[in-house]
């Protein structure tokens, strides 16, 4: 599949520019945190392989979903950013 000029700018503005600003946010380390709370509290349980390929799939499913919500939300602000900016008349 051939990636458009948008494609590509999106890619590395979500994936190094978007990053860098993410990382610093008081609010995502606070998820990070929380994510090593219950990741510790998953391994007290001591779940047996079977278990644990189940939460890891899920865990999968569910980063998966939440990348794909992301680069959709992302490339929905930058194009209602492009069209903000050809509607008052800063970009033709």
């Amino acid at each position: 599949m051939e990636r458009t000029v948008f494609d590509l700018l999106v890619d590395a503005l979500a994936h190094e520019r978007l990053d860098s600003i993410v990382l610093k946010n008081p609010e995502y380390e606070f998820t990070v945190e929380e994510i090593d709370r219950m990741a510790k509290e998953l391994e007290i349980m001591d779940l047996n392989v079977e278990e644990t390929r189940a939460v890891n799939r899920l865990i999968c499913a569910y980063l998966t979903q939440n990348e794909v919500y992301s680069r959709f939300a992302y490339e929905q602000g930058f194009r209602d950013c492009a069209e903000l900016l050809k509607e008052i008349g800063v970009v033709v």
